[in-house]
């Protein structure tokens, strides 16, 4: 079994290429790379396998849909623009003949909606489940793109919209965030940005281990999704269920301010803390820190 995927991602990053028309290599949500022109281009691929993302009895439509999704989430956290896709699919064998064509269905409403358009890919068959693999090329201006490691102590930690709860049907239905990551980048921008799907309690952890930083969070002000159940659980999904596909930033306060006072969108923005120089801590009503929790997603 392969080593867990932080481990393998430091293992890529040791060995990323940077430089020679390479700005960022592995290890943010997209890879950026100069064009002779001088314009950059982001470069995201993403997979889905039956059974991890979804399951064997899900519409067909909205797996294909969730498999460019993701990726147009990882283009809106790096703050780029999403323009060509390129998608691959290993099917099942024996699959019913309609199955490829309701998938690429639901990737060509998607792409329609976000203005990109399918190029391309290829297609196989084999003994076990549905994998799904898309790669989205966008752009963005040279020194624009939002990265992870840009936090710095005093800036605010924010999130869109609400966490938790994914599972078993909004995971396959969210909109990516590419016209609010564009938004914040005209105000802003931020300092650091991702999107959320493995989870707050690993993803913000990611963001502060990049930046070098650590954070205070308030666990009262985590916007919980309304289809979590209530109780005393309700706080462990909300930081560790994943594939919530929402936006974590940090911002400067007095930047922050000015996106609060001019936000157009309907999807909300809730501030949950403050990067520090510390320790990355979860914060109680009474002031009370305690360790940052060590759940999420990750892959084995």
């Amino acid at each position: 079994m392969m080593a867990d995927e932080l481990e393998f991602h430091r293992w890529l990053r040791a060995r990323a290429e940077i430089g020679d028309g390479v700005d960022v290599s592995i290890g943010d949500d997209g890879a950026v790379c100069a064009l002779p022109n001088g314009t950059r281009m982001v470069l995201v691929a993403d997979a889905i396998a039956e059974g991890s993302h979804f399951l064997s009895d899900d519409p067909p439509e909205l797996v294909g849909r969730k498999a460019l999704a993701r990726n147009l989430s990882d283009i809106a956290a790096m703050g780029a623009v999403p323009l060509y896709a390129l998608a691959t699919a290993a099917l099942r064998r024996g699959c019913p003949d309609d199955v490829p064509r309701r998938i690429t269905t639901g990737m060509l409403e998607l792409a329609r909606e976000f203005g990109v358009r399918l190029v391309g890919g290829d297609t196989v068959s084999h003994d076990g489940g549905t994998v799904l693999s898309v790669t989205v090329v966008g752009c963005i201006a040279p020194g624009a793109a939002i990265l992870r490691s840009g936090a710095r102590p005093g800036d605010v930690v924010v999130v869109s919209g609400r966490l938790g709860g994914s599972f078993p049907h909004r995971h396959l239905r969210f909109t990516p965030r590419v016209a609010e990551a564009r938004t914040l980048l005209d105000l802003g921008p931020p300092s650091a940005m991702m999107d959320l799907s493995d989870g707050m309690a690993l993803d913000l952890k990611r963001l502060c281990e990049a930046s070098g930083v650590g954070a205070d969070i308030d666990a009262a002000s985590i916007p919980v999704h309304g289809d979590v159940d209530p109780g005393p659980e309700t706080l462990r999904h909300a930081l560790e269920d994943g594939e919530d596909y929402e936006l974590l930033f940090t911002i400067a306060p007095e930047k922050w301010e000015i996106v609060k006072a001019a936000w157009p969108h309907e999807v909300p923005l809730t501030a949950v803390g403050r990067v520090t120089s510390g320790a990355l801590r979860l914060v109680s009503g009474g002031g009370l820190g305690v360790p940052w929790p060590r759940g999420g997603h990750v892959h084995t």
